[in-house]
């Protein structure tokens, strides 16, 4: 199992490039779900630790966030209604999440 986290247009890119290649495909969504404030919060403290983007700001991530239920969520939505999105609670430790992850993936 390879897990690649790579942006939405790149993935369709290779979702497109492999059908046409004539693979039959296998795969699963794995949603890390995560409610606002707490992205707000951790991209917060990302640029407050030196994260070097420029774009770790209220402002910016409002923006970012209108975005992303425009433009994200309703990939979500239809990987979801044809049975193939994980989703995940994003919004604890890190080593909780892993672990989740971990254990949808060994089924």
């Amino acid at each position: 199992m390879v897990i690649v986290d790579v942006s939405v247009a790149l993935s369709f890119s290779i979702l497109i490039l492999l059908i046409r290649r004539g693979d039959k495909l296998r795969f699963t969504v794995l949603f890390n779900s995560c409610d606002k404030d707490t992205c707000v919060q951790r991209c917060l403290s990302r640029g407050a630790a030196g994260s070097g983007r420029s774009d770790d700001n209220v402002e910016s991530l409002e923006k970012r966030f209108v975005t992303y239920q425009s433009a994200t969520m309703p990939i979500i939505e239809h990987y979801r209604k044809q049975g193939l999105v994980v989703e995940v609670d994003a919004g604890r430790s890190p080593e909780e999440v892993f672990e989740e992850v971990r254990k949808n993936f060994e089924k």
